[in-house]
């Protein structure tokens, strides 16, 4: 059996998604590579310094930023 699970917001770029984080503290961010404005990975730096810290998963159809988004774990 599957926990529930619910979505608790959505954001169309980086700096919009640092505020939906804010205010609904999620467990768990997935974010794209590449987005408008602040990209994912920055947006992933930001999310790291939470308190408490949000898990991030990375979903992108570049295979070239894979490597990056493992070093920021």
């Amino acid at each position: 059996e599957l926990p529930d699970v619910e979505v608790v917001g959505e954001a169309g770029d980086g700096a919009a998604a640092l505020d939906a984080a804010v205010k609904l503290e999620p467990d768990v961010v997935l974010l794209d590579v590449r987005m408008p404005g602040l990209d994912g990975i920055e947006t992933a730096r930001h999310l790291a310094k939470f308190d408490p810290t949000p898990a991030v998963v990375f979903a992108t159809a570049y295979d070239r930023f894979a490597i990056q988004a493992f070093d920021h774990a």
